[in-house]
């Protein structure tokens, strides 16, 4: 899986390029394990399965009790700078699971609620920048 990252003028942008089926597996699993409660909070770069691009913050999948409208946020550490959180309750981990096992074949989803543009393709022919 390759993850990239940046603000567009619409605000931030994630894209997660799967370019297998266990691309694909993987990241279902993992939102399936947030909205479950297996697990509560998941730093994108402890996988060795996914690589990022150079202007790509660290990203952390947050599970929350109560969603409000802003998804996205950054949090500051010492050691890294900015993390870039991504936090949904257990029935949006589950929407966005649901979306991801729905690519069956090569296509793409949007999983953010318009503050966010976050993008799931698999498959597909694109570039990363």
């Amino acid at each position: 899986m390759y993850v990239d990252s940046h603000v567009s003028s619409q605000g931030p942008r994630i894209m997660f390029l799967l370019r297998s089926t266990s691309d694909r597996d993987r990241l279902l699993g993992l939102f399936g394990d947030l909205a479950s409660h297996r697990v509560s909070r998941f730093a994108l770069r402890q996988t060795e399965w996914a690589e990022f691009s150079t202007n790509c913050p660290s990203i952390l999948l947050k599970l929350v009790k109560k969603e409000g409208a802003q998804q996205i946020s950054y949090e500051n550490t010492n050691a890294d700078g900015k993390i870039l959180a991504w936090s949904r309750h257990e029935e949006g981990w589950l929407e966005c699971a649901g979306k991801v096992a729905a690519l069956a074949k090569p296509g793409h989803q949007y999983l953010g609620n318009g503050e966010a543009e976050i993008e799931v393709s698999f498959l597909e022919d694109l570039k990363h920048n």
